[in-house]
């Protein structure tokens, strides 16, 4: 056997080791790059269309939401940039509770519901986003999470009472909102 003949079959044994070791990281770094896609998830996911909800997004997850908001929208309140601020604003809080318990709930713990949402001062004291981000790893105290939440109850509550005086609602159906608020 010539020596030339053993270094050959010895650099092609070791580009062969090396083309198969390529080729399990490439592969490795595409799966990993796949899962790391955050994109939001169509629609129907998790649970499936529920009819009439076009209104709430993610409001399969809460039909509490649905039917708080459906109190004030029956009322001809229209929610639009030009409508009624009250109701709009509303709206926005519904969706971020409703998109907060879909991500929340979900078995693969990826930020997707929530992630679209934008941050609003009034409402808000971290982007929503950031918030179940933190709940996921864990990294959020009780302190932060309760202020989080008093101040979406507190600015919830004061819209539904805006809400309630603006449709001429009777006490009963103020309570009944309240409570729908309470129980999201």
């Amino acid at each position: 056997m010539d020596e030339t003949e053993g270094i050959s079959s010895s650099t092609l044994l070791w580009v062969a080791v090396g083309c198969i070791v390529a080729g399990i990281i490439g592969l490795t770094v595409y799966l990993t790059m796949d899962r790391a896609d955050t994109r939001p998830v169509k629609q129907g996911f998790y649970g499936g269309p529920v009819p009439n909800l076009k209104k709430i997004p993610c409001g399969n997850v809460s039909k509490e939401a649905t039917k708080l908001y459906s109190i004030f929208s029956s009322k001809n309140m229209d929610s639009t940039e030009e409508g009624n601020a009250d109701l709009h604003d509303l709206r926005n809080l519904l969706t971020k509770l409703s998109c907060l318990k879909k991500d929340l709930m979900a078995p693969e713990q990826t930020i997707t519901a929530v992630k679209e949402l934008g941050f609003m001062t009034q409402q808000d004291i971290q982007p929503i986003g950031d918030l179940t981000g933190r709940c996921f790893s864990k990294t959020i105290s009780d302190r932060d999470l309760s202020l989080q939440f008093i101040k979406w109850r507190d600015v919830g509550m004061n819209l539904i009472h805006k809400l309630c005086t603006e449709g001429n609602l009777s006490e009963t159906q103020v309570v009944s909102a309240e409570k729908l608020f309470i129980t999201l």
